[in-house]
């Protein structure tokens, strides 16, 4: 395939259709995701699309005639529009140079994913137990923060993962079953937390009952065994 060809109206106008039937998924940005992760994506989806020159290239090439550069652009557009939440599409609605679009979004959200990545990075070393939080709750929290802090590629070893939970138990109550854990060892995974948070509940439920069950008995003079 020639140049020209590449660029000719006819291919454009085919194009046109291949974005309705050849659309790549890309999970839509709302502004909580990894910014450079759904970047990528979406220039995986305008390559497939041949479209990709309207991001990288400042200027119309020279042999590209320009309502077919237009054209590509509107595609372009198109494309990157509906890969963002309708919400942060509206100051953009009317722009139709691709590249502006993405230079808008990475002024707004680059520098945003950084700062988010920091935020979440002090809350991981500051992670602690509330009173008023159940233990699957917490280790709820505590997945959902791995979680967001994976959407910004931060890795995380998994002894480190186990080693910041069982610190957030410390002011808690937790101690002893901190300490049990991790004497003799020397690694700790943090599935081998997790599940023993799970059994650790699990008996204090198996307790509490036994013990309702033996005062119900006391009150109504039946026998305690």
């Amino acid at each position: 395939m020639t140049r020209e060809t590449v660029w000719s109206d006819s291919f454009v106008v085919k194009n046109i259709q291949n974005v309705h039937y050849m659309k790549i998924d890309v999970v839509k940005f709302d502004d909580t995701k990894n910014f450079r992760l759904w970047t990528c994506e979406v220039i995986d989806a305008l390559n497939v699309l041949n479209l990709y020159d309207t991001l990288k290239l400042q200027e119309k090439p020279a042999e590209v005639d320009e309502k077919v550069w237009k054209k590509m652009n509107r595609m372009a557009c198109g494309c990157i529009m509906s890969y963002l939440t309708q919400d942060l599409t509206f100051d953009m609605m009317n722009e139709t140079s691709a590249r502006k679009i993405w230079e808008t979004l990475a002024s707004k959200y680059l520098t945003k994913s950084v700062e988010n990545h920091l935020h979440l990075n002090m809350r991981l070393y500051h992670f602690q137990l509330k009173k008023e939080t159940s233990i699957s709750e917490h280790i709820n929290i505590y997945t959902k923060l791995l979680a967001d802090l994976a959407n910004l590629d931060v890795v995380i070893d998994d002894e480190d993962m186990a080693l910041i939970l069982l610190s957030s138990l410390q002011n808690e109550g937790y101690e002893i079953f901190v300490l049990t854990l991790i004497n003799g060892r020397t690694s700790l995974s943090y599935k081998e937390v997790t599940t023993a948070l799970v059994n650790l509940k699990l008996m204090k439920k198996d307790k509490e009952r036994s013990t309702s069950n033996r005062s119900t008995k006391v009150l109504t003079g039946e026998k305690v065994v």
